[in-house]
């Protein structure tokens, strides 16, 4: 199993095999739609497990005693979603008029596209841009690139081409392995025959070249790793994460608990940063501006920048998910630095209207806050602590590159991310966390912060290393000197 937690990272370069084999079978496209939704659905049903663990809290309390069927009724659907991503990938690919190798061929039939080249750019197209999309409803939870975050001297290319760069590789070495197969068992009427030797051989190298080439520049680059260290001695900060562990149910939410349980980890902190999960202050910070001024005189008592979870809300009394930061590096006017989360989880922090007014609209308005969940935030917004530029992500922010690119481009040194935790007690998901983190880092080339309100929480540096994590399920503060780059990696240049 390649997925993060399960040890078997290299499954990925040939895992696809047989559902590339499968596909090249069928008669026609709708029956390798149905296998390809089989083969995902399987896949994502192992790769999420860890949603039949969901806390009961997660759900509205009607649900409370029926959590495990509600648990596992979003397992299935998730896995049906993704699987239909694979059907869809399947259909296209024995649609689209293929042959084996890099090198496209005209025949009796007409010109035949070069499976090589045509099957990766089909696979990130349709897994990283659009159906895994924010206006699609999904979560791109279970993307391929993210078993790669074991394998650290191949991970380091994403600096150049991204996750998104590191799937399609995958995928390359996929349909390479899968040709190879039915050439050599003589399928010559299978389109992923290689059409003679010469393709075989240039498809071969193309990919030994690539591969190795990989690895060579990942290798040279922790290598010299203490260049990176060397160049950025002089910036350096403090960054302490509060792990409260506290736990609450929508409408038993006591802001005391929180307040008393994060003023004391904070107390115990040394100067620097301190990163308070997502939620650890559940109230508005339009509506109550003055506990954040107490929050921000008791940050400064302690020589100490805060970025804390919240919630805020405008003069449309609209709902967000929020950040702020409170402390030493903050102005001495009213104004608050605010950040809103931009990528919110469909059904669980938002339903679309479209939704709502549908037959369907009931149920979804029921696991949404306020019927319709929280609005989406817009803007790109820098948190500043000494000469240090943070960018902010709230909880499942962390699985998009486009948001934290963007926030790079504007100035970022850092990536912080505020979790809240509490619904997924397992350890699975934590170290699938910690490798979404670890390729954010790299493609980044920062330090990732991913600081939660149970665990586990933990400090990554820019080349995908865990220096220190803290333990799920326990109340505690962990401390990391953090470095800080201002040079763009290619890829933070060119992705949008």
């Amino acid at each position: 199993m390649t997925a993060p937690g399960f040890d078997q990272w290299y499954l990925a370069w040939v895992g696809l095999v047989p559902l590339l084999i499968s596909i090249s079978n069928t008669g026609y496209p709708p029956q390798a739609f149905f296998r390809g939704l089989m083969f995902g659905y399987a896949y994502n049903l192992v790769y999420v497990i860890w949603i039949l663990q969901f806390s009961r809290f997660v759900w509205p309390e009607n649900l409370h005693s029926l959590y495990m069927v509600a648990n596992a009724s979003v397992w299935i659907l998730y896995s049906l979603q993704q699987g239909v991503l694979f059907g869809t990938f399947a259909f296209l690919m024995r649609w689209i008029p293929l042959t084996g190798g890099v090198l496209t061929v005209k025949n009796k039939k007409g010109w035949r596209f070069p499976s090589v080249i045509v099957l990766p750019l089909l696979w990130i197209l349709i897994f990283n841009k659009l159906g895994n999309s924010q206006a699609s409803l999904a979560m791109p939870w279970s993307l391929l690139e993210y078993s790669q975050c074991a394998f650290l001297s191949f991970a380091q290319i994403a600096s150049l081409i991204g996750g998104i760069g590191i799937s399609a590789i995958l995928v390359m070495s996929n349909v390479v392995v899968a040709s190879l197969f039915v050439s050599i068992s003589k399928k010559e009427r299978n389109f992923l025959a290689f059409a003679d030797r010469t393709s075989m051989f240039t498809s071969i190298l193309v990919l030994q070249a690539i591969v190795f080439g990989a690895i060579a520049y990942g290798h040279f680059h922790l290598q010299n790793s203490w260049l990176c260290q060397e160049k950025n001695k002089n910036s350096k900060q403090n960054f302490t994460i509060l792990q409260g562990n506290v736990h609450f149910g929508f409408n038993q939410i006591n802001s005391m608990d929180h307040w008393n349980t994060y003023m004391k980890l904070a107390g115990q902190s040394p100067p620097g940063v301190c990163i308070w999960p997502e939620w650890s202050m559940p109230i508005s910070i339009g509506e109550f501006p003055g506990v954040f001024k107490s929050m921000d005189l008791k940050a400064k008592q302690n020589n100490q920048d805060w970025i804390v979870g919240a919630l805020d809300s405008d003069q449309d009394k609209k709902c967000y998910n929020a950040a702020c930061m409170v402390g030493v590096s903050s102005s001495d006017d009213s104004t608050l630095q605010v950040y809103r989360k931009q990528w919110l989880v469909p059904f669980g922090e938002y339903s679309p209207r479209w939704i709502l007014n549908s037959p369907f609209g009931g149920l979804c308005g029921t696991l949404t806050p306020k019927r319709e969940g929280y609005k989406t935030g817009f803007d790109t917004t820098l948190f500043s602590s000494k000469e240090n530029k943070i960018v902010p992500l709230i909880c499942c922010e962390l699985i998009s590159p486009e948001i934290a690119a963007r926030g790079i481009r504007a100035g970022g040194n850092i990536l912080v991310d505020c979790s809240n935790t509490m619904w997924f007690q397992t350890k699975l998901l934590g170290e699938q966390s910690f490798a979404v983190c670890a390729m954010r880092a790299i493609e980044n080339h920062r330090y990732f912060v991913f600081g939660t309100s149970i665990g586990p929480s933990a400090f990554i540096d820019w080349h995908g290393n865990i220096l220190s994590q803290a333990p799920l399920d326990k109340s505690c503060t962990l401390s990391q000197e953090v470095e800080f780059d201002k040079v763009l990696t290619p890829f933070t240049w060119w992705f949008r």
